[in-house]
Order: structure tokens, then C-alpha cells, then sequence
């Protein structure tokens, strides 16, 4: 081999190895842009993780203490089979009846006159369907109308009905007030929602103190309230028998069709 032939394989060698170590310096470079694009990717990935927990908390922390009985995630009042934390009623603390206990989830507002023609209408048949086992009812008090009425009678009065619930007394209390409902616009008094309680069997200074010291304020309006309008729920009284929402006009016999078709 000629000195030509060793200088030309000389300098290929060096360019080959040039261009090896240019190759691994791009590769370094790729690397590091996409180790970083990734790092920036998770970074953003857990600020959006840690908003939506501390979003999340809020929420939870904004609806303050929840009464008894009281869905953790939809915050209604749970009467009858299977309720949580033993349902907001003792009266209906009862075994279930059947395998397939429907769940009866009412929206209404204590100063909507419709929520009491539908009250007087039907509270006799659920309450019996609740005595007997057959369904769990889930009551969401609002306070919608006070907006339109421009008072706060309808969160006084939800507040009361979770006070009452804290006594084991919610159904009678609940049936008390739209009883004793006031001409639209006039509202409910705390004096009137205290003797409601008195009328309901309720003699406790705690709830005394928790009507006129609204205690369950945030509940209603950051909780039951928050959950409606998420639904969305749209009119008052609203009825859904195990998440589907039953048609208009809701009867006795509408309700207990509806409760036999879902238990089978």
C-alpha cells in the first residue's frame, strides 16, 4: 500500500469520526430538548392535578358541616332504607323490603306554592312507601325562590329542615312546614320555624340555636343548592326515581309505577 492509499484512509477514518461524534452531539441535544419538554409536560400535568384537588377541596370545605343523614356527594337528606348515617328520620329507620330499593331523589323549595300542591298530593303515598321498606327518598331543599322573592325564607327555612334532621325529625318537620306555608312572598319567621320544630316533638336547645344561628347556611347554598343547578335541575318540585327524571304530572300512581317497575 502506497503512502496515498494510507494518508486517504487516514483522513476517512477522521472524517468518519467526525461525523460519529457530531451524530452523538445531536443526539445529546434531542434528548435534552425532549427530556425537558417532557419534565414541562408533567410539571403542567400536576398543576392541573393539584388546581383540580384544591378546587375540589374547596368545594367540599365551602359546603361546611353536613346534618344527619345528609348524601356526602349530592348533600340531600336520606330517608328510609338503606339511608346513610341512619337516614335524617328515626321514624323510618327500616329494613328494606326487597333487593332493589329505588331511590327517590325530590328538588323542591318550601315557599314554591307548586312544591306544596305536589306535597298535599303525594306525602301520604311516599310516606307509606318509606314505611314499608320499599324506597329511599333523598329530599334537596333549596333556596331558589328567594331571589325572585327577594327574602331568605326559603334558606331559613332548608336550614331548619337540616336541623330538624339532626333531631331525627326531618319528614315531619318537612310535612309541618309546607303545611303551614305562607302566601307567596310573605316567607317564613324564625319564631314560626322554631314552633314548627316545638310541633314536630322537637325540644332541644341545639336546635334552637341551630335555626336562628343558620348552621346549615353553606349547606344549602354551596351544597344542595350548587348540586341542583349542576344536574341541572330546572323547575321546582323536580322527581327522580333512580336517576331518571319522572315525567310531568307526577301522581300517587305515577310514583308507585314508576317505584314497581324500578324494584323488579
Amino acid at each position: 500500500m502506497g503512502k496515498g492509499d494510507k494518508e486517504a484512509r487516514t483522513e476517512a477514518q477522521a472524517r468518519l469520526a467526525a461525523e460519529r461524534a457530531a451524530q452523538k452531539a445531536a443526539d445529546r441535544r434531542r434528548s435534552l430538548i425532549f427530556g425537558g419538554a417532557t419534565v414541562a409536560v408533567v410539571v403542567v400535568i400536576i398543576g392541573l392535578v393539584i388546581f383540580s384537588v384544591s378546587q375540589q377541596s374547596k368545594s367540599a370545605s365551602d359546603v361546611g358541616p353536613l346534618p344527619k343523614g345528609a348524601n356526602e356527594s349530592t348533600y340531600g337528606i336520606e330517608i328510609g332504607a338503606g339511608a346513610i348515617n341512619g337516614g335524617g328520620d328515626s321514624e323510618f329507620n327500616v329494613k328494606a323490603a326487597g333487593a332493589k330499593i329505588p331511590v327517590l331523589d325530590f328538588y323542591e323549595d318550601f315557599q314554591c306554592p307548586a312544591c306544596k300542591t305536589f306535597e298535599d298530593a303525594t306525602s301520604a303515598g311516599v310516606n307509606k312507601l318509606l314505611s314499608q321498606g320499599k324506597v329511599k327518598a333523598v329530599y334537596h331543599v333549596l333556596a331558589f325562590l328567594d331571589r325572585n322573592l327577594n327574602n331568605d325564607a326559603s334558606l331559613r327555612s332548608a336550614n331548619a329542615s337540616a336541623c330538624a334532621a339532626d333531631e331525627g325529625k326531618f319528614l315531619i318537620f318537612h310535612d309541618i312546614v309546607y303545611t303551614n306555608q305562607p302566601k307567596e312572598g310573605t316567607g317564613y319567621t324564625d319564631q314560626e320555624l322554631l314552633q314548627f320544630g316545638a310541633d314536630a316533638g322537637i325540644t332541644s336547645k341545639d336546635f334552637q340555636t341551630c335555626v336562628t344561628g343558620l348552621k346549615y347556611q353553606k349547606w344549602v347554598q354551596n351544597g344542595v343548592q350548587r348540586e341542583a343547578e349542576n344536574r341541572p335541575v330546572t323547575a321546582t318540585p323536580t322527581l327522580y326515581i333512580n336517576g331518571k327524571e319522572l315525567e310531568r304530572p307526577i301522581t300517587n300512581e305515577s310514583i308507585a309505577a314508576a317505584v314497581a317497575k324500578a324494584s323488579k
